[in-house]
């Protein structure tokens, strides 16, 4: 499922826990389609590459977070913590 900038699912808001996990899972993985913020990487300026969606179908993407991880690693990790971690710069 691919979802726009201005869906209100965030990976790093949305906690899996035993009573969602189901709905979770059928929702799919949260893959906006934005313009993704650059970061230095060293010298050179990367961002994340939204064709990584088709090529990892678990991949996720946190806009609040500007993180990228694994759907099924927060589906069936430590349930009831979040599996992205907002830090702030």
């Amino acid at each position: 499922m691919s979802l726009g900038a201005s869906d209100a699912r965030d990976p790093a808001m949305e906690i899996v826990n035993s009573g969602n996990r189901q709905t979770v899972l059928q929702l799919g993985p949260i893959q906006p389609r934005i313009e993704f913020p650059a970061r230095f990487f060293g010298e050179r300026l990367l961002r994340f590459q939204p064709n990584w969606y088709a090529k990892y179908e678990w991949l996720e993407y946190s806009m609040s977070g500007d993180s990228a991880g694994c759907f099924f690693c927060r589906c069936y990790g430590s349930l009831g913590e979040s599996y992205f971690k907002i830090q702030k710069t």
